[in-house]
């Protein structure tokens, strides 16, 4: 992670020519996360999308709260293309 430590605790090395700079950012994301959004450039216009910030933000609280793993599954779970359609048709 960009904040510098793996969830076993153990330091991340500096592995970027940047790696300060978004250190930096990192850890003060990790209370606020739409901070990451706002001082990257990465995600161009998407970054100012509320449905994007507010997705972004419950996924990084995941993250940090129960773990990648976690996050990861969570994602798929609710992602599922089937599900949504499966959904619709059961409605009818």
């Amino acid at each position: 992670m960009c904040e510098g430590t793996r969830e076993d605790g153990s330091v991340i090395e500096p592995n970027d020519p940047s790696w300060t700079f978004y250190q930096q950012i990192a850890k003060r994301a990790k209370k606020a996360p739409t901070l990451w959004l706002d001082e990257t450039h990465a995600y161009g216009d998407i970054a100012k999308d509320e449905a994007f910030r507010e997705m972004f933000t419950q996924q990084l609280e995941h993250i940090w709260r129960d773990g990648v793993e976690s996050a990861i599954v969570n994602y798929c779970a609710n992602s599922n293309p089937w599900h949504s359609a499966s959904s619709k048709v059961a409605k009818g």
